[in-house]
């Protein structure tokens, strides 16, 4: 096994053995194996590892900053065997961005070449197993897979479901008979007929990457005759392997899948897609696929590239969905502070559990990786299990906590009036390090391998998250008691006293606009649309450009709006103010949509779930949740202790949690009664739930719980 540091892209030739593969290799390349593109160079370090299994070479490549989880690269055909499978798509052209994006990734040879797909599957399904079994694999695992390589991928989700989290298919074979039918027909045809043919599926003639119908036609003959060699004959003489190798003759899928097709494609027509689809809803699985389809796009190229991975972020955030993995990291669930989450959210204030602990306090929580973490005023940081509400760990500072944490790569970091950012180890609380500001430390937010958080020492900082080193910090005229909102390389933070909201660029700390509010400002700022939306003691609400600061609209509320903070969804903005009300704006508008007048002051951050908005009301002591498009009420729910009640809700994985002095609220669950539902029936199908992934644990224990738990 060799390893060595790699921060660019290798190029390799790849020796051609005959005068017409070497013609096909130069033309064809870019378009069988799919994604064949020179990589931009990048920044992101990682760690490379190659190897042979029983006869493939395969590369890996893992991110210093690595989420955990892995994908597999599944090449498309190349009559020759692969001589550097780092060279070819989806690995080539994918690899960067994936790295960028903290997956790590791996791709086989298979160790032939021709139409080597029985032999592509059992490559690419030993290299999974030995990369999880060698390389701490703890997230999940997804297939990526180009032409060939694509109708590999469906098939290996469709026989390992238990192995892979999701496929993305870019303009994969999906019927081997046509896929041979069409290539021995095309060989054959003159000019004139294969133009016409070419002309019916909307594609040039000759197609992109071909110089002439004759290499077309060269390339067909070889191909078919390839896909021959690897099955065993024709579709008449071996229809069982040609069978075994077509996707659309199982299409059973219980995974999330996405197929990416231009529609112009000549040697994987479209039209495979879309019998493809038709499969999957035969097979009573159509809520698992979605066919993307690329208008003019033909096999391969940027542009199919480009589409693919905005389709691996939809198949990412769609796995997670279907596997209900809703953490709330971080206040405002995410470094924008957009208080929004994909999560289930409760229709009634059944509550699942409560839980005491000593200290109080009047944050809100983090909740990840099945805990729930809460700084308190006894100068303890406590770790609760959130679905039983059981202490798990506390440390005790020097000082009373009043920040929020934040949750990221197995680590929890948090602020604190002992002038110290601390970082703990997650699951047993550790600490890996802390860093001393020069007054009260504030609450961070963590993103790209960086831990950005303000002082009441008019600082903001950032930090290594591995390290707790200082990078960079900016200094304003007043506190920086607001969490920073971080996006698209900007950093935007509150400053109290000299009633600025600042934009800082994210590397290097230097301002680039800063925007003056009419009161000191302590709210978080909320950044979404190109925008960013934020509270004053001036009674507004504003919303300005992320880019350049301008204001575009404010709201005058009827009093200040203090630490509480927007959040928005579906181009609302929902705010709390001391006037008793929550507010719902049109996004980009300002508009007033409705507002809701509690009893008390809305103190604590709002967060949206499911069409509800989940918001707290000091004094009056309840926790209300209303409909998101209407503000009609639902339901509320009164704590014990009204006058503590500074915190918001977080939602997580069906459950809202709320701390209220010394109490943990956890109201709600992944399961809810309808109001047709009765007792007795919600009671059976609770027992089949719990009886059918009993059976599926004890079938895959350890695949279970090591490739379906989200980063």
């Amino acid at each position: 096994m060799n390893k060595s540091n790699k921060k660019n892209h290798i190029n390799v030739k790849v020796k051609a053995t005959s005068l017409t593969i070497l013609l096909l290799t130069a033309f064809l390349m870019t378009a069988l194996i799919g994604m064949q593109f020179v990589e931009e160079a990048s920044a992101v370090e990682y760690t490379e590892y190659t190897g042979t299994l029983e006869g493939a070479d395969w590369a890996l490549r893992i991110p210093d900053l690595w989420n955990g989880m892995l994908v597999l690269c599944c090449r498309g055909y190349s009559h020759d065997p692969i001589v550097d499978v780092r060279t070819v798509g989806p690995f080539s052209g994918m690899s960067t961005t994936l790295l960028e994006q903290e997956f790590a990734v791996a791709a086989s040879s298979y160790g032939v070449g021709g139409y080597c797909v029985p032999e592509g599957i059992n490559a690419t399904r030993q290299l999974t197993e030995y990369v999880i079994d060698n390389y701490n694999v703890s997230g999940k695992v997804f297939i990526i897979g180009a032409s060939m390589g694509g109708g590999i991928a469906l098939l290996l989700g469709e026989k390992y479901p238990e192995l892979y989290s999701g496929v993305l298919d870019m303009f994969g074979s999906k019927d081997m008979n046509s896929q041979y039918e069409t290539k021995v027909r095309w060989s054959s045809l003159n000019d004139t007929e294969l133009t016409a043919e070419l002309d019916a599926l909307t594609a040039p003639s000759p197609p992109t990457g071909f110089p002439s119908l004759d290499v077309l036609r060269t390339f067909c003959n070889v191909s078919a005759t390839d896909i021959e060699t690897k099955l065993g004959g024709t579709p008449q003489d071996e229809p069982e392997a040609y069978e075994a190798a077509s996707p659309v003759y199982n299409a059973n899928i219980s995974i999330p899948v996405i197929t990416v097709h231009g529609t112009s494609d000549a040697l994987v027509p479209y039209s495979q897609s879309v019998v493809y689809k038709e499969a999957v809803a035969n097979a009573s699985s159509s809520s698992l696929y979605r066919l993307h389809a690329v208008e003019g796009a033909e096999h391969g190229g940027p542009i199919m590239r480009d589409e693919a991975l905005a389709r691996f972020d939809d198949l990412v955030g769609w796995s997670n969905y279907l596997t209900g993995v809703y953490d709330w990291p971080m206040f405002g669930h995410d470094p924008q502070r957009t208080g929004y989450t994909e999560s289930q959210a409760p229709n009634t204030n059944q509550t699942m559990w409560t839980s005491t602990f000593s200290g109080g306090a009047g944050t809100h929580p983090a909740v990840a990786d099945d805990k729930l973490f809460i700084g308190a005023w006894d100068s303890r940081f406590y770790c609760f299990n959130a679905e039983t509400g059981t202490q798990i760990w506390n440390y005790t500072i020097g000082g009373p906590i009043y920040q929020n944490s934040a949750f990221a790569d197995g680590k929890i970091y948090v602020g604190s009036s002992s002038n110290n950012l601390y970082c703990w180890e997650a699951t047993n609380g550790t600490l890996i390090w802390n860093y001393t500001m020069g007054d009260w430390a504030g609450a961070p937010a963590v993103i790209d391998g960086k831990v950005y958080a303000g002082s009441d020492d008019n600082n903001t900082y950032c930090l290594d998250a591995e390290t707790g080193a200082k990078i960079w910090n900016y200094t304003t005229n007043g506190r920086v008691v607001s969490a920073p909102a971080v996006s698209d390389g900007r950093v935007y933070v509150s400053s109290v006293e000299d009633h600025n909201i600042y934009c800082l660029n994210a590397t290097t700390g230097t301002k680039i606009w800063n925007y003056t509010t009419g009161d000191e400002a302590w709210s978080t700022s909320t950044v979404a649309y190109g925008k960013v939306y934020v509270g004053s003691n001036d009674y507004n609400i504003y919303c300005l450009n992320a880019t350049t600061g301008t204001k575009i609209w404010n709201y005058t509320t009827g009093n200040i709006i203090y630490m509480c903070s927007p959040a928005i969804a579906d181009g609302k903005v929902y705010a709390g103010s001391h006037d008793s009300n929550v507010y719902c704006f049109n996004a980009s508008t300002g508009t007033k949509i409705w507002n809701y007048s509690t009893s008390g002051e809305v103190y604590g951050s709002p967060a949206i779930a499911d069409g509800k908005v989940y918001s707290t009301s000091r004094i009056d002591g309840n926790i209300y949740c209303l409909n998101a498009s209407t503000g009609a009420f639902i339901w509320s729910y009164l704590t014990d202790n009204p006058s503590l009640l500074y915190g918001g809700a977080v939602v997580a994985n069906g459950v809202v949690y709320v701390v209220s002095g010394n109490t943990i609220y956890a109201i709600g669950g992944v399961y809810f009664i309808s109001e047709s539902l009765s007792v007795e029936v919600f009671l059976m199908l609770v027992t089949i739930i719990a009886a059918v992934s009993f059976s599926r644990f004890c079938k895959y224990p350890k695949l279970k719980k090591k490739h379906f738990k989200n980063k």
